[in-house]
């Protein structure tokens, strides 16, 4: 009962009260009056609780509407906003799905897909992309834009909750990349670049298949084929769970097999399974036993004390000409740049890179091994596990690397065809000179020849000569010794004359006396 209620009921009970005081002054038209006012009373009194009665009805679905609305309004507020006061907030509100697949689509880039080739027309393709714009008004497409082809195919996949899968259009072979000469509707003319082939795309422009055109071209990642949903972090920070989460290997084995199988002429250096274990393996954690790269090796790591990094370049600019990064691995570009150092607490757990490939160029950015490192006040880290981080693939790059290889041996070629021409000149007039040498040879050995025979003779007639000489020798010797003892005995015959001589002057001087 509200208090307007028994208000009235008071008021007409002292109505009463008084009503029976002034019954000895009545007259007929007094209680006629009071009987009229008794029944309007009455009725007032019951129209008043009903009003009440219906008011209070209305104000406690009010409040119940009321409550429900705020609640719901709550409700939606976290769905859309996400919860107030969470520090760290998982990302299952409408603004952050809507901001990481805003995200995912610019990183992707726009795409057509299910668009025919028309043929070929002063050497541009024709694909009719399927778009009718509006008022006549052309593709958003500039002339010389840079599209990527993709040759499709139809696969089946399964939809949760229905029973009958739906086929979609997937790319399974890589065309090449072409750019925009002319745009027509929604039918574009799209001439091979530089980089690419012709006869890549040219088999499977009248073979029925559909293209798919991306504006950009897809960039590889660890996350393409991992069980876990995409919008969770990028890195499991758990003590025994893989980086990236388990990996779906029946998706990375069919999209391989696919592909081969739409790429026959393909030559992988490595088997298929290869390729399916690179992929299974990303992630994982390293044995303590296992021998790995430190190229491929992150490490899991809990920060035992507060650690400060700068991020930022001090050179920044504001747009993009060599690189997103310096030399030691600050970010340069505005988008990429925090504006802040970047603060690791203590207990904080994080993955770092092993150690840099250029052990001689410090990096502003610290490896694993810098963390867990004496110097300068550390070790600020302690290991937790060691994984394996599969190398991404940059397609754009790998293949402008292959066109300017190829450029680079056809300029090779080119230089190693006038070495050759210039070799072959060269080895022409060395022919003529061997041969002229030759002939110069036959002659000398001819000559040679017959000096030889000279030889021979004059080295028998030198042999006879020595002989001969030998023997003059031998008897020039004999004559000397001969000679000698003559000498001898002309001596002693000389001496005997001499004295017999003298003998007889002295005979003959003492007979003259």
């Amino acid at each position: 009962m509200t208090l307007p209620l028994i208000a009235i009921i008071l008021v007409i009970l002292t109505f009463l009260v008084c009503l029976g005081f002034t019954s000895k002054v009545w007259r007929w038209f007094d209680l006629v009056m009071a009987l009229f006012v008794f029944g309007f009373a009455c009725w007032y009194l019951c129209l008043v609780s009903i009003t009440i009665k219906t008011k209070s009805s209305w104000q406690a679905q009010h409040y119940r509407l009321t409550t429900r609305l705020q609640k719901l309004e709550d409700q939606y507020k976290q769905v859309v906003e996400g919860a107030p006061f969470k520090r760290k907030e998982k990302p299952d509100n409408l603004q952050d799905l809507d901001s990481m697949l805003s995200r995912l689509l610019l990183d992707r880039g726009r795409v057509w897909r299910e668009t025919k080739p028309q043929g070929i027309q002063n050497n541009a393709v024709l694909v009719d992309t399927g778009f009718q714009p509006a008022n006549n008004r052309p593709l958003q497409i500039a002339l010389n834009a840079v599209l990527y082809l993709f040759k499709e195919t139809k696969i089946t996949v399964e939809i949760e909750g229905e029973a009958v899968g739906k086929e979609i259009s997937v790319p399974v072979k890589y065309l090449g990349e072409f750019h925009v000469s002319a745009v027509n509707g929604g039918v574009i003319s799209l001439l091979p670049s530089p980089i690419t082939s012709a006869a890549i795309a040219a088999p499977h422009i009248n073979d029925g298949s559909t293209w798919a055109i991306y504006e950009k071209m897809p960039v590889d990642g660890h996350r393409l084929f991992s069980i876990t949903d995409i919008f969770d972090s990028d890195v499991k920070l758990e003590a025994k769970d893989k980086l990236f989460g388990d990996m779906d290997e029946t998706k990375i084995r069919g999209s391989f097999e696919l592909a081969a199988g739409h790429n026959p002429d393909l030559q992988l250096p490595k088997p298929l399974q290869d390729y399916i274990d690179n992929y299974m393996e990303d992630g994982r954690i390293i044995p303590p036993t296992e021998e790995v790269d430190f190229e491929v090796q992150w490490i899991k790591v809990r920060f035992l004390k507060s650690y400060e990094v700068i991020v930022d370049s001090g050179a920044a600019k504001t747009g993009l000409t060599e690189s997103f990064f310096d030399q030691s691995g600050l970010a340069v570009i505005p988008n990429l740049r925090k504006g802040e150092k970047v603060q690791f607490d203590k207990g904080r757990i994080g993955v770092f890179h092993l150690r840099s490939d250029r052990i001689d160029v410090p990096s502003a950015v610290p490896s694993a091994l810098t963390l867990m490192g004496n110097e300068n006040g550390g070790p600020f880290v302690e290991q937790l596990t060691a994984h394996y981080v599969r190398p991404l693939t940059d397609y754009t790059f790998i293949f402008q690397d292959i066109y300017d290889r190829n450029v680079h041996m056809v300029h090779q070629n080119t230089l190693h065809d006038r070495e050759k021409v210039r070799l072959a000149e060269a080895l022409k007039l060395a022919k003529e000179q061997i041969d002229f040498r030759n002939g110069e040879k036959t002659k000398l050995t001819a000559e040679r020849t017959f000096q030889q025979k000279d030889h021979d003779t004059a080295k028998g007639y030198e042999n006879l000569l020595n002989r001969q000489r030998e023997s003059l020798r031998v008897e020039l010797a004999r004559l000397f010794d001969e000679n000698r003892q003559l000498a001898h005995q002309l001596a002693k015959i000389q001496a005997k004359l001499e004295a017999e001589i003298n003998k007889r002057v002295d005979a003959v001087g003492r007979d003259s006396d």
